[in-house]
């Protein structure tokens, strides 16, 4: 090894250089202002780097003195550090619920997701499995699209120990929150000390990982992303693996138990962006000669076996999301807020990327802050790492901390230019939010920034107190994040889910259960449905909240149906003809609007609409049978006159059919119809829906509102309009899967042992 003197191989002899650099950046674009800057850092590291006196430390720090991957820890000493993480973990979901109970039911998870496992649930638990929610959309099915976690498993047992063992089902997520939190952090224990990790600076990086502001802010908002945070480790553990030494079957399973159940949490952008991180990895371990090829062909077949896994919600889910398309601004976190990284609140503030919260602005900067000391010592790794000649050791000791700062140049969005190229690549261009990288950077700069730490002090002479003391003032400083990490992408005040008040309880009670009523919200958007921070917001049973206390609702919160192209054919246009999106702020509504509602919902079966009292201002022109304010009435509720029923014969749409909607579908009496004839289920006629009519299949077509319609057989009794995905052909695709997995791996073992 060269000295490092010798490493540097630049000099900056001339300052002038500099200024002339500052002059041309302000002609320059912004991708070359970057590139040009990245420029004079390289040299000004590798200028520094040279002449420190005794760098000897820096480059134990950096892995190229000494064994960088050693750790020769007794077994035993694992337990205590573990239990004290599983301790401290613990400690940090006491606070944030005694802070503010219900802690991971916030911005969507409050609105969407949260209502839908209720659902789905109940569903569940009463014998019916959930393919169909039928209280919100005019009817949808929220499993076949993947994206709330309604098909993985922990879900269901987090809600049976809420309801049957703490007697309250709204605490469901709360159980899953502390279950994730727990998972997440020993997967990433697991993983630091496969990676070479002592033990305290392993539970370091595994109270740093799951105790970001990113996973805590955006966990309790977006519930997937939580759930899926735990996998990503365990992925970067079973790497650590393949990199040591040979694997076998055991491996392969465990690969592809990671893959599969990850995809089920729900989140497909974490599930992807895992998988390339663990393809990249081992690719560049390969090119970097830290392990032979032929052990990379070992991941084949565990990434199928994870596909084949996931295959019957894949399948189902690309059926569903045909036809699909999302835009992303390339939007991303701010230069001038990387501070908010190392620092906490109160010392650094920085916005949301996104814009997003409507209050407790100033704790938003936590969704940056990954933990001072293994963030910077991260961060200082990586410095160094500028300073010397490229070799394949140096990327392959320093992977993590080379994957940390490509993260986070993916997180700046299109300001860096990575994500921008990114984007733009097939599957890609389905993803937003480039911030979301921010999780693959913190745990890359948890590990990486503990292997840093760990290498600096093993040459000092009380090394492993140092450890142990930089490992509890990392805990303290997670601890710290929990009881500051006080807002969420969007602020509900309100607690899950206040009861009705009498008055509306008493208003929308259907006549008889068999001649069920629908309702609908009117407020000033309806492409994006409203919420709001007023305690009261549950009540207007917007969004999804409908399906909480199980009314049938003409509106929900899934940009995935509003962008579905039988939505859009059937229900988006019409609503867009009355839509109130487009009126200045605090405009009052043109009193037009009445006549095309009116005949929105009298089409749909709506015979009751709710209105926000901090909204009748804007309606009482349109509606003014609203009238003055009413404190006492939080939610207005208005009649609509002649609206159709859920259920009835073409020739007599004014005569309901008792009808039953559930999580399988519909089913409708029609006895009262001897001589059969053309009828409408009012239920959108969404395409993997099959009819019954006494148990044999009959044809159904959308009418010209998109409802259900069918000709009864003369004579039929019951008609049974079950939703089906197509689960059966997704496992088909897991057995041919997994077909190939057990060939693939016969031969990579054979292979093997013909070597050996």
């Amino acid at each position: 090894m060269k000295p490092i003197s010798q490493d540097a191989g630049y000099t900056l002899r001339q300052p002038l250089y500099i200024w002339a650099g500052a002059c041309i950046l302000l002609f320059l674009s912004l991708p070359l202002k970057i590139a040009l800057l990245g420029f004079i850092f390289l040299l000004v590291a590798r200028w520094g780097f040279a002449h420190v006196r005794d760098a000897a430390w820096l480059r134990r720090a950096i892995g190229l003195d000494g064994e960088a991957w050693a750790d020769h820890s007794p077994p035993p000493r694992d337990k205590p550090w573990l239990s004290a993480g599983c301790g401290l973990m613990l400690l940090a979901f006491v606070l944030m619920e005694y802070i503010q109970p219900y802690y991971f039911v916030q911005d969507d998870a409050f609105c969407g997701s949260f209502p839908l496992v209720l659902h789905a649930s109940r569903s569940l638990f009463s014998g019916v499995f959930p393919n169909y929610n039928p209280y919100q959309f005019l009817g949808w099915s929220p499993i076949s699209e993947g994206i709330f976690a309604l098909a993985y498993p922990p879900i269901y047992g987090a809600y049976a120990v809420a309801r049957f063992a703490l007697g309250n089902e709204y605490l469901a997520y709360e159980c899953m929150g502390l279950f994730v939190l727990l998972q997440g952090f020993m997967a990433t224990y697991w993983a630091a000390r496969q990676w070479g990790l002592r033990p305290p600076l392993a539970m370091a990086a595994g109270m740093a990982f799951m105790l970001s502001g990113t996973v805590l802010i955006v966990g309790r908002s977006w519930s997937t992303f939580l759930y899926a945070t735990p996998y990503v480790p365990l992925m970067a553990g079973l790497l650590a693996q393949l990199r040591s030494g040979p694997v076998g079957w055991r491996w392969v399973l465990a690969l592809g138990a990671v893959i599969g159940l990850s995809f089920y949490t729900g989140f497909v952008q974490i599930w992807v962006y895992g998988l390339l991180w663990f393809g990249l990895g081992a690719v560049v371990l390969v090119m970097c000669r830290e392990m032979p090829f032929r052990r990379l062909l070992w991941c084949a077949p565990g990434i199928l076996l994870g596909i084949a896994i996931a295959a019957p919600l894949l399948y189902v889910q690309m059926d569903t999301a045909s036809g699909i398309a999302r835009q992303d601004s390339g939007l991303g976190i701010g230069f001038k807020d990387v501070i908010a990284i190392v620092l906490p609140y109160p010392f650094t503030r920085a916005p949301h990327p996104q814009g997003y919260g409507v209050t407790r602005h100033e704790y938003m900067g936590m969704y940056l802050y990954s933990g001072t000391i293994l963030a910077a010592a991260a961060g200082i790794g990586f410095a160094s790492l500028a300073g010397i000649r490229w070799t394949r050791q140096m990327w392959a000791v320093n992977i993590w901390l080379v994957g940390a700062f490509a993260a986070l140049l993916l997180a700046f969005g299109d300001k860096a230019g990575l994500w921008w190229v990114m984007r733009h690549l097939p599957l890609f261009h389905f993803f937003r939010n480039a911030e979301r990288f921010m999780l693959l950077f913190n745990l890359c700069a948890a590990i990486g920034g503990a292997l840093v730490l760990q290498r600096t002090v093993s040459g000092w002479r009380r090394g492993r107190r140092w450890e142990a003391g930089l490992a509890c003032m990392a805990a303290a400083l997670m601890l710290y994040t929990a009881f500051m990490a006080r807002t969420s992408l969007y602020f509900i005040e309100a607690k899950p889910y206040p009861p009705l008040p009498a008055y509306m309880a008493e208003a929308l009670k259907p006549a008889t259960d068999a001649f069920p009523q629908r309702i609908a919200s009117l407020t000033p958007w309806e492409s994006i449905p409203a919420r709001s921070i007023l305690p009261d917001y549950p009540l207007t049973l917007e969004q999804d909240i409908a399906s909480v206390y199980g009314y049938f609702s003409m509106s929900g919160y899934d940009p995935m149906v509003w962008e579905h192209e039988f939505y859009a054919q059937y229900v988006r246009p019409r609503l867009h003809q009355a839509d109130l999106s487009r009126l200045e702020p605090n405009a009052p509504a043109p009193p037009d609007c009445r006549s095309m509602r009116d005949a929105i919902y009298k089409a749909y079966g709506v015979q009751r609409v709710l209105v926000f009292e901090f909204f009748v201002p804007r309606f009482v022109d349109a509606f003014p049978e609203l009238g003055e304010t009413d404190p006492s009435r939080p939610v207005r509720i208005l009649p609509v006159e002649g609206a159709s029923p859920l259920a009835f014969a073409e020739a007599n749409p004014a005569e309901p059919f008792p009808i039953v909607l559930d999580g399988h579908g519909a089913t409708v009496d029609v006895s009262g119809l001897p001589q059969g004839g053309p009828f409408i289920v009012n239920i959108l006629a969404w395409p993997r829906f099959k009819v019954y009519a006494d148990g044999k299949p009959i044809p159904f077509a959308p009418d010209e509102w998109g409802r259900m319609r069918v000709d009864v057989p003369p004579g039929a009794k019951m008609l049974d309009a079950a939703y089906c995905p197509p689960w059966g052909a997704g496992f088909v695709w897991m057995l041919g899967l997994t077909t190939l997995v057990v060939l693939f791996m016969a031969i990579l073992a054979r292979q093997d042992k013909n070597r050996a």
